[in-house]
């Protein structure tokens, strides 16, 4: 959080009070809003149990050639998630598998990872074995990263976002800053995903921050069909 609150019960209480005066009538504006959010899940369970594909699923190859149809971007938008496939070939993905899992090995990292109290979960899973390494700059996570493929799937994706409204440029979609994260390594048919279930989004500063309050506006104000995420 960017800011400071001496006093955040009473904050939280100021917010409340505030967000009422604004929206008089916003126990129907998020009763709305619920309604919506069951109808987008009625709508991906009845795609599910048909047979569609609820995630979309795209080809490097289109990406590369600008070949993804305006149809695939809205639901990759509507879905806020998508598939890419063939970013690497399989040689590729398998010898970079290979030298990170030659590293585990060499630095026993399944045993030092076994007893971290932060990867207790781990203990559950039917391997009972990490999926999760705090590896950032390994040789293989550096040349993905730096790699054509990748950048070209990354400003397709950014690509994806409004960048400029209002007369203000947001963020450049094209420049594409090196993210460094861990690897996850999943043994062959585990029904994880290799994380507990958690949430990484923000809490109380999503509606006491003045910045996030403008980003809400729409749904505080209770014109929440405006808002686009």
């Amino acid at each position: 959080m960017s800011f400071k609150i001496e006093n955040l019960a009473e904050a939280i209480r100021e917010a409340k009070r505030k967000l009422r005066r604004e929206n008089p009538n916003y126990a129907r504006t998020f009763a709305e809003v619920e309604a919506e959010i069951e109808r987008r899940v009625a709508e991906v369970v009845d795609e599910r149990d048909s047979g569609g594909e609820v995630i979309p699923t795209v080809q490097y190859a289109d990406i590369a050639s600008g070949r993804v149809s305006e149809e695939t971007k809205d639901k990759v938008r509507s879905r806020g998630a998508c598939v890419i496939r063939q970013v690497f070939s399989s040689r590729q993905a398998t010898e970079w598998d290979e030298e990170l899992g030659k590293y585990v090995e060499i630095n026993r990292l399944d045993e030092k990872l076994a007893n971290a109290a932060e990867d207790k979960y781990f203990g559950t899973l039917a391997s009972s074995k990490p999926q999760i390494y705090g590896i950032y700059w390994s040789k293989p996570q550096v040349l993905a990263r730096q790699s054509e493929s990748l950048t070209n799937t990354r400003i397709f994706l950014n690509n994806l976002w409004k960048s400029e409204s209002g007369g203000q440029i947001h963020f450049n979609p094209n420049q594409v800053p090196v993210y460094a994260d861990r690897i996850r390594r999943r043994p062959p048919g585990a029904a994880s995903l290799g994380l507990s279930p958690h949430i990484d989004g923000g809490s109380v500063e999503r509606w006491l921050e003045e910045n996030f309050t403008k980003v809400y506006r729409h749904v505080f104000s209770g014109d929440w069909r405006k808002y686009d995420a």
